[in-house]
């Protein structure tokens, strides 16, 4: 989890511009409101490229229409099963494959997909949370037309936030490559009997 919240961004987008922060969003006047909206806008457009903290494995069972329903917080699926076609069109799973006749959005048997979803900023691990806040932040002083000195600022650090979250991808998903059965399985082959005196990282 993260140290920051949505207020906290809110009010840094109010403070960019010289006004007074918020105690809550609740009831926030409308230039908080605009805040807030950018920051969900940019919150998920960034965690549909997909990350270590947002990817997972779910299997679905058709309901009683034959309907695979994807969850709300579900940004992108993809059946684990590279073969098939199926694709997220709306809120179900989708066959294109089907003759027009056949009614695409039907399966006879539960479906195992790769998802990205959606998790909640104040969730955010804080690699995340910063390069999402910067990005809003950015976003929302150039809509207000904000301080040109401020918003190279906020460029200088969203860059320097980016690379810090790539290289925390990079090193989580190592890692989680270094757990899974198979590659374990591998490395012990080439460790030997001993076991001993390999370091992989």
């Amino acid at each position: 989890m993260g140290i920051l919240t949505e207020l906290d961004v809110v009010n840094e987008m109010l403070g960019a511009l010289g006004e007074i922060g918020l105690n809550s969003l609740v009831n926030a006047p409308p230039l908080a409101t605009k805040g807030l909206a950018i920051l969900r806008r940019i919150n998920a457009r960034e965690q549909a490229k997909g990350w270590w903290f947002n990817r997972e494995v779910m299997t679905i069972a058709p309901d009683a229409n034959g309907y695979i329903t994807v969850p709300d917080d579900v940004l992108e699926a993809d059946p684990t099963d590279t073969s098939l076609p199926y694709i997220k069109r709306g809120k179900y799973m989708y066959d294109p494959s089907k003759n027009a006749a056949d009614d695409p959005k039907v399966f006879s048997a539960d479906m195992q997909l790769h998802v990205v979803r959606l998790v909640s900023f104040d969730d955010l691990p804080m690699v995340a949370q910063d390069y999402v806040s910067l990005s809003a932040q950015k976003d929302f002083v150039t809509d207000m037309d904000g301080d040109q000195i401020k918003m190279a600022a906020l460029q200088q650090d969203r860059r320097e936030a980016w690379a810090v979250l790539n290289a925390e991808h990079t090193r989580q998903v190592d890692a989680n490559l270094f757990r899974t059965p198979s590659v374990a399985a591998t490395l012990g082959h080439l460790k030997g009997p001993s076991r001993t005196n390999i370091r992989f990282r």
